[in-house]
């Protein structure tokens, strides 16, 4: 048992963080009391973090690369075991916190043009499956459907990697620009609305890009005639 300075309450040991600098490895207050000390002086203590990151901002970097460095094994197990925990905080945090987070954005953006335009070329080259879900997502929006997350990762391993138009394997290795066989995803009932697909896993499958613009925006039914050459085609007949 251990007594808190500041309720004075006998409380277990867990009941206390651990803090290496004490000589029992705990802290002198409870969890209870250090968040409700927490939460009654919210304003100044970011503002004390904030100064204080301010003032060692250099050397909080270094100490965080050379952290991550070290553990980086340990530090992907981590994210892994607790991914929907992550993105769960992840996504609390940015909904409380949206305005802020834009203004940040924006305000580094204005300062960082050069940087900005590179860092985007480098994601864009480096993660080309990802561009075409956010255009993907952007033109379902802007056509008013229904949007959920897609992930084509996820859509290549649920269609065992076939294009469902011609049924052959879809070419997963890398390609400098466009490639005939590389994955796309097909809206299976098109987005616009005079169709009325939405955007999500259920209405979506994996299609070869040359097999995807064949059919255009149309159904399967739409373009029997184009679909039959994407089959002939695709597989020499």
């Amino acid at each position: 048992m251990k007594r808190c300075s500041k309720c004075r309450v006998a409380k277990l040991v867990e009941d206390f963080s651990r803090n290496r600098a004490m000589r029992d490895g705990r802290q002198n207050q409870c969890r209870g009391c250090q968040r409700a000390n927490r939460q009654a002086n919210a304003e100044r203590l970011r503002k004390q973090r904030h100064e204080y990151y301010q003032a060692n901002a250099e050397r909080i970097r270094e100490s965080q690369r050379e952290y991550h460095k070290a553990n980086l094994e340990r530090i992907r197990e981590y994210r892994q075991a607790n991914a929907e925990r992550i993105r769960n905080q992840r996504h609390e945090y940015y909904q409380a916190n949206a305005e802020r987070i834009r203004e940040q954005k924006r305000r580094w953006y204005q300062v960082n043009p050069e940087r900005r335009r590179e860092y985007d070329r480098e994601w864009r080259q480096g993660n080309p499956e990802k561009v075409r879900a956010q255009v993907q997502r952007r033109r379902a929006r802007k056509l008013a459907a229904y949007v959920e997350d897609v992930d084509p990762a996820a859509i290549l391993v649920r269609d065992n990697g076939e294009c469902q138009i011609c049924v052959l394997l879809v070419f997963t290795g890398e390609t400098d620009g466009y490639h005939e066989l590389a994955p796309h995803i097909d809206h299976v009932i098109p987005l616009d609305p005079a169709h009325g697909g939405t955007h999500e896993p259920a209405n979506v499958r994996l299609a070869h890009a040359y097999c995807n613009i064949v059919k255009g925006t149309g159904t399967d039914a739409d373009v029997p005639g184009s679909l039959a050459a994407v089959r002939a085609a695709s597989s020499g007949e």
